[in-house]
């Protein structure tokens, strides 16, 4: 039953998401951006932080 509220609200963001994306509203589609280009930018300065502790110990 979890498994699948998790996959319709993920079907729900997706469309929700490409929704957005095909009207095309410049500050809706540079805010994804951005979130997307932070995420990136997270999980890469965690992997930095975690093979720097791991290399130390």
């Amino acid at each position: 039953m979890s498994t699948e509220t998790v996959s319709i609200r993920c079907y729900l963001k997706d469309s929700y998401f490409r929704r957005n994306y095909h009207q095309r509203e410049p500050a809706q589609t540079i805010l994804l951006l951005f979130w997307q280009v932070l995420g990136i930018t997270w999980e890469y300065i965690y992997i930095l932080l975690m093979f720097q502790i791991s290399s130390r110990i």
